[in-house]
């Protein structure tokens, strides 16, 4: 994984080589192990690089090949197949690198190559002869593209700090999208961000850019829900085996490294699983795995960490972040993340990330994304049950029974995650009025019709993509590459089309999972049925040091006419009274105070509210 940039002057005046090198600066972090730029008039490429495949330099970019230049940031990881494939076809390579095969792999097959990988991508392929500037990224967008076009320039970059580099351009709030966090803890579900003018290349989309005309033209080259289909497999034997072996080659591909490869390991069944599948396709090799862990709190998963360790027998490394250490690095994560974070599991992954890098690894595993295709969440019930209603009326007595069974506050936190999600909430009086925009021009979600449709929800527009961003910026604030084996297009692909029962029965959610893994993972954890995703005691922390938050509130209010008078009093009524309903607001509030005041370095941001 590394840092992209480019720009092309709109005006056709030669690149100055100090935008690609502010840029470069400010993207430091995500490519340690060298920097490049390229020049062709108007245009600058640039690319810090982050040394996963063919450490040598050979690997540096822009990387030439034939009349192409390219800055990638991702990883292709069937590369090696490709490369025999394109040999075949007379193409020669001079480096072990993806990113020499993506280019052979445009010129032979034009846009159609992105069909052809496997993995995760955004780059920006140059071609001089033609002067056009071919920009992708992957189905899911798990790497970040984000751009700028306005009547000054065209830019490109992976973080949208780096715009900070752009001549002329002036930093302003977008204010619709900081009103959805700060009152509805929305984010990553546009195309926009919180820094007004700048995009986000849309999952799954391409974009062609000529140099000569400045025309961008952006199509979407992969639509989910074409690709969903039901699986040709009868019994649910034969769809769970089909599974197994879909996530093995998964794990299989996202091991493939020039460096060492480590994992994130939660007490969880998702990130269990990979380990376990690990140790089947590389038996004997231990693989180093690193937790977050909070002993003698509700949220500790040191036991269930223990139990999936005393079978597969990792090398466990062990984080416990302090408050202290939390908070002291809430405004680095802020920074990191280009916008402000809902919660401190943000800055405990970071925190874990640091730990990674620490000892010498570039590349994590984890189990991110196994939820949103595989009906993980509460949130899967009620369409599942609406489903059965019209489908198969006789089995929802006992899907029901079965929930009420094994977790009964899951039924009742469905129904209400369910009924909000149905209506936008009335605007909080603790935003100043001036601030709150009109309902029309608020996102609106879709409707979760199924559970099919809800886990394209969550794919596409609230969930996965501020995971997704989340991952990304922790992961590559740190220099490490993240990998997702869940998000393998085909396992997402295949994981949609089955059945709803195959995903939540009798209550149990993730079932094919369970089912698949039942002999690979111990008991404790494959009849783990609550959900904490990245857990950190933060709502403890938030009581026990009220003065800090409140201090932090207190700085976060100076930006004019973005809260209203009534929060400060609120907070303090709240953390007095322990009123937790009100702690996430209390929260996003000192956070979106932490991102103004670090964001966005050199250049001048303005608030325009």
């Amino acid at each position: 994984m590394c840092g992209i940039f480019g720009l092309i002057n709109k005006n056709n005046a030669p690149a100055s080589a100090a935008p690609p090198e502010e840029a470069l600066r400010l993207l430091s972090h995500r490519g340690p192990d060298g920097r490049g730029a390229f020049y062709d008039g108007p245009l600058a490429l640039a690319h810090a690089r982050l040394a996963v495949f063919d450490t040598s330099g050979n690997g540096r970019q822009p990387l030439d090949y034939l009349h192409y230049t390219i800055v990638f940031n991702g990883a292709i990881y069937n590369f090696p197949e490709l490369r025999e494939e394109l040999r075949a076809h007379g193409y020669n390579f001079r480096t072990n690198t993806d990113t020499e095969v993506i280019l052979a792999a445009y010129d032979h097959w034009g846009e159609a190559c992105l069909h052809r990988f496997n993995g995760m991508w955004a780059f920006a392929v140059y071609d001089r002869r033609k002067r056009r500037l071919f920009c992708a990224r992957d189905r899911f967008g798990i790497r970040p593209f984000y751009y700028l076009d306005d009547g000054n320039c065209f830019a490109f970059a992976s973080e949208v700090k780096a715009f900070g580099a752009v001549p002329g351009w002036a930093f302003r709030l977008n204010k619709v999208r900081a009103y959805e966090f700060l009152a509805l803890g929305w984010q990553a579900h546009t195309g926009e961000c919180m820094v007004e003018g700048i995009r986000q290349l849309p999952a799954g989309c391409c974009a062609a850019y000529q140099v000569d005309n400045h025309q961008l033209e952006i199509r979407r080259y992969y639509r989910l829900e074409e690709q969903i289909q039901k699986p040709a497999e009868k019994s649910f034997e034969g769809r769970k085996q089909h599974f197994r072996e879909l996530f093995a080659d998964s794990v299989r591909l996202r091991l493939r490294a020039d460096v060492p490869v480590a994992l994130s390991l939660s007490g969880g069944l998702d990130s269990s699983s990979v380990l376990a599948v690990q140790a089947q396709l590389q038996p004997g090799q231990p693989l180093d795995c690193f937790s977050v862990v909070f002993p003698g709190t509700p949220v500790d998963e040191s036991p269930y960490i223990g139990a999936v360790a005393r079978q597969h027998h990792p090398t466990l490394r062990q984080l416990t972040p302090t408050f202290e250490d939390t908070l002291a690095a809430l405004d680095a994560t802020c920074w990191y993340q280009d916008e402000p974070i809902a919660s401190a599991a943000v800055i405990a992954h970071y925190q874990m990330l640091q730990l990674i890098r620490q000892h010498g690894f570039k590349v994590m595993l984890n189990g991110q994304g196994a939820d949103e295709i595989l009906g993980g969440y509460d949130k899967f019930y009620w369409p599942h049950f609406k489903e059965l209603a019209r489908a198969k009326p006789w089995n929802l007595p006992a899907e029901i029974t079965g929930l009420l069974r094994r977790s009964p506050p899951s039924f009742s936190d469905a129904w209400r995650r369910f009924r909000r999600s149905r209506t936008l909430p009335d605007a909080p009086g603790w935003l100043h009025r001036d601030f709150i925009p009109p309902p029309e021009q608020l996102f609106h979600r879709s409707r979760d019709t199924g559970v099919a449709a809800c886990s394209l929800n969550l794919i596409r527009e609230v969930g996965l993509p501020v995971l997704l961003q989340y991952e990304d910026r922790s992961a590559m604030a740190n220099g490490v590459e993240s990998r997702l084996p869940f998000m393998d297009h085909r396992l997402v692909e295949y994981c949609l089309g089955l059945p709803a029962e195959d995903k939540i029965r009798r209550g149990v959610r993730k079932y094919v999972l369970r089912q698949a893994m039942e002999q690979q993972l111990p008991k404790a954890i494959i009849e783990r049925y609550a959900k904490l995703g990245f857990p950190t005691p933060q709502m403890e922390w938030m009581e026990k040091h009220p003065d800090f938050f409140l201090d932090r509130l207190k700085a976060a209010t100076d930006q004019p006419g973005i809260f209203a008078d009534s929060l400060l009093p609120t907070a303090k009524t709240a953390l007095e009274q322990k009123g937790r309903a009100f702690y996430p607001a209390i929260w996003r509030s000192v956070a979106f105070g932490a991102w103004a005041g670090r964001f966005p370095g050199p250049a001048t941001f303005t608030w325009r509210v």
